[in-house]
């Protein structure tokens, strides 16, 4: 049997290498009273916490647009990250944190990145082709930086 969340239950989700300001905020419609978002104290880890201001059906899809300043971490995030986890405090029984299982890739390659020699010969003037297959678009004159 489904179990239903009802006011004052809180999910949380604890974002490992986002960042951004401290923020409360009140939605004008959805089922949340409070939304607020802010980084553990000496943690790389941010907490954004959805408080249920009025009773959610189990099994039933939720959308919720959060639009609260959050930065997403510098390095990117890989498709399916295990660096977002979720946690419900739910009056029926607490719901132990697990990674969301599906999230969209940020700033990673679908493929990894390939360099090709021209002539592959020691000692010699060389041309060099880099193959790579970004998730993100990159817009014309964004610089690209190899590190080695």
């Amino acid at each position: 049997m489904p179990a239903n969340v009802y006011p004052g239950d809180a999910l949380e989700l604890r974002l490992e290498g986002f960042t951004g300001g401290d923020v409360t905020t009140t939605p004008t419609n959805g089922p949340f009273r409070t939304m607020s978002y802010n980084r553990s104290a000496g943690s790389n880890v941010s907490v954004l916490i959805l408080t249920v201001g009025e009773e959610v059906q189990g099994e039933s899809l939720q959308t919720v647009v959060v639009a609260m300043g959050i930065v997403l971490p510098s390095d990117g995030l890989e498709a399916n990250s295990t660096r977002i986890n979720i946690f419900v405090r739910a009056k029926s029984g607490p719901v132990v944190r697990a990674h969301v299982p599906v999230s969209q890739p940020v700033g990673f390659f679908l493929s990894s990145p390939r360099l090709v020699f021209d002539p592959p010969q020691a000692a010699q003037v060389v041309k060099i082709s880099i193959d790579f297959t970004p998730v993100m678009a990159i817009a014309f004159g964004k610089l690209l930086t190899l590190n080695p």
